[in-house]
């Protein structure tokens, strides 16, 4: 075997040679192999492998050629710029030269994502030809070469087209109350390259349009944002102690060389509620109840009564009235009043109806079964309802029918519990019966008390074989 290397440099770094020649014998088989290391472009191609022969000519060794194929990552060719500045209706030819092996395909996108001007969202192919450019067509191009050997090359190219200025309000029309001491916030989108100057204007009451200056009485800000793109700007216009006057038609004005642009933001009076009516009224069962929501604004505000917790009115409205008849129980709540007119932000008014009533009673479990050994305990639950809050009492009736009222000590404990799936008007009492004995199964009676009558309702304790409740003992064999 001959090897003819024709490089024979050691690399410093490693102290190996570009090439070296490595055998393998397995019984009278001997295979040789090249090694060659530190690969390059200049490395691809034919290698000759020849068996030297003593006492034969060369042209009869043996031989067998080796082809090498060197696999490159693609490489892109910067041979156009990374920024154009362009005008409307211009045109532009980009070109994406890249080498590797494989030779690399190429495409064209755009870095946000949007589809390109040519139609599609990628375009195959190094040439993008882009015709009478648009303001939309303004942003970030990306060439990307890719042959499946890491890591594909790219190359940004950002398009800068000049336009005339182009304004949008964050809101067309901003509302607040005049009352001297609130403010109202104006906001303006400006677009346009080069960056436009800005300003405010006013329209006045005989439809004059005056230049406002950053002072006493107005602020002038350009505020910054992620959101926004290249040659877009954020401006605000911040009305100081609103009055009656400051509703208006406002102007945000945008200039360049290439033009002007202009957006309107009105100011109005946001709707705001008279409280001319109670927050709280307290009314009795089958009595009735006029409320009457009064509000201002420009323009004159919508008003709508709904109830809080989103079940419908027992009644109609009649404009800004709601008229509760013959009140219920389930008319209890709280009622709320809007006020509207399209300006940000609306008003509400909310009104807690209080109904009186005698109280009801429910029991939790209405029977309870314990074993009776003595030891173990039995929970009784009852809600009461009722307004004013019913007072609370548990009674046992005898063997013999008798009702007798429990009190709180070594053989009860009688306690108030909390719980937010609770109404307003709902109480629970619990009544622990302890170490439950025969004489302990009975009816138990829930009863409660106001100055507008009484309720109560009945709770079993029945005997059982087995313990009852999370608090058993383990009963393991």
């Amino acid at each position: 075997m001959h090897l003819y290397t024709g490089n024979t440099v050691i690399n410093e770094e490693s102290g190996l040679r570009k090439y070296d020649m490595e055998s393998r014998i397995n019984g009278r088989r001997v295979t040789y192999m090249l090694v060659i290391r530190y690969l390059t472009e200049e490395d691809g191609g034919d290698y000759l492998c020849t068996i030297r022969i003593q006492g034969v000519q060369w042209p009869e060794w043996p031989k067998k050629i080796g082809k090498l194929t060197v696999q490159t990552a693609p490489q892109i060719q910067p041979n156009i710029n990374s920024i154009y500045e362009k005008e409307i209706g211009s045109s532009l030819h980009l070109t994406c030269e890249s080498h590797g092996n494989p030779y690399p395909n190429i495409i064209w996108k755009r870095e946000d994502g949007q589809q390109l001007p040519t139609g599609g969202f990628q375009s195959r192919g190094a040439t993008l030809n882009l015709t009478d450019i648009q303001r939309n067509d303004r942003g970030t191009y990306i060439c990307v070469a890719d042959n499946s050997v890491k890591p594909p090359d790219s190359f940004k190219v950002e398009l800068i087209v000049f336009f005339k200025p182009l304004c949008k309000p964050v809101q067309s029309a901003v509302g607040q109350a005049k009352n001297r001491t609130l403010n109202a916030t104006l906001e303006c989108i400006v677009a346009g390259y080069p960056q436009p100057s800005m300003k405010w204007i006013k329209e006045t009451e005989n439809g004059t349009l005056t230049e406002i200056d950053d002072d006493d009485k107005y602020d002038i800000t350009k505020q910054f944002s992620s959101l926004l793109q290249n040659d877009e700007f954020w401006y605000t216009l911040l009305v100081k102690n609103v009055q009656a006057t400051d509703y208006t038609n406002y102007y945000c004005v945008g200039t360049n060389k290439y033009g002007d642009g202009e957006t309107t933001i009105s100011l109005f009076a946001a709707p705001q509620i008279q409280p001319n009516i109670n927050s709280i009224y307290e009314k009795e069962i089958g009595s009735s109840l006029q409320l009457t929501c009064e509000a201002h604004g420009n323009p004159y505000p919508n008003i709508t009564w709904k109830r809080e917790n989103g079940e419908e009115l027992s009644t109609r409205v009649f404009q800004s009235r709601l008229n509760l008849t013959d009140i219920q129980r389930h008319d209890r709540g709280n009622y709320i009043c809007e006020a509207d007119n399209n300006v940000e932000p609306p008003d509400t008014f909310k009104v807690e109806l209080i109904v009186f009533l005698k109280p009801s009673c429910r029991p939790v479990q209405s029977m309870i079964g314990q074993a009776k050994n003595r030891t173990l305990n039995a929970t009784l639950e009852c809600i009461v309802a009722g307004y004013p809050q019913p007072s609370a009492k548990w009674m046992k009736e005898s063997e013999n029918g008798t009702l007798t009222e429990i009190d709180d000590d070594d053989k009860y404990d009688i306690t108030k519990q909390f719980s937010s799936l609770l109404q307003n008007y709902e109480f629970l009492y619990t009544l622990l019966v302890k170490y439950v004995q025969a004489t302990d199964y009975t009816n138990y009676y829930c009863v409660g008390t106001n100055e507008y009558g009484e309720g109560k309702t009945t709770i079993v304790l029945f005997e059982t074989m087995e313990c009852q409740g999370f608090n058993c003992p383990y009963l393991g064999t």
